[in-house]
């Protein structure tokens, strides 16, 4: 079962301002932990929407699908890691945030979902 507590270690990060458990296929929030000026349901469908797109890319150029998708904006970063069961994790930070250890505990919690 997927909790706020699991993402607790990823949203209480240094520079995070958001954690959730994603639906790929719909976008839809699963689970979530976010500062309250983090608008989820957006996050969450810019992510899914990332994550299809760059499957897509992979699946026609015939490589595996990336373990962690960045996409940085002048105030932050959206990070996404796919997961099982058709879910995705995402992570907002803000600017300068070190992301090295944001990457790390989203893909130790990828392998923990689903």
């Amino acid at each position: 079962m997927i909790s706020r507590e699991m993402l607790a270690p990823l949203a209480t990060a240094a520079g995070v301002l958001g954690a959730l458990v994603v639906s790929r296929d719909d976008g839809l929030v699963v689970a979530g932990s976010l500062q309250p000026e983090v608008p989820g349901p957006a996050v969450a469908a810019l992510g899914a929407s990332l994550a299809r797109r760059a499957q897509s890319l992979t699946e026609v150029l015939g490589q595996p699908e990336p373990a962690v998708l960045e996409l940085a904006g002048n105030e932050g970063t959206l990070l996404a890691a796919p997961a099982q069961a058709g879910l995705l994790l995402v992570a907002v930070t803000s600017r300068g945030t070190d992301l090295d250890p944001v990457r790390r505990e989203l893909l130790r919690l990828a392998e923990r979902v689903g």
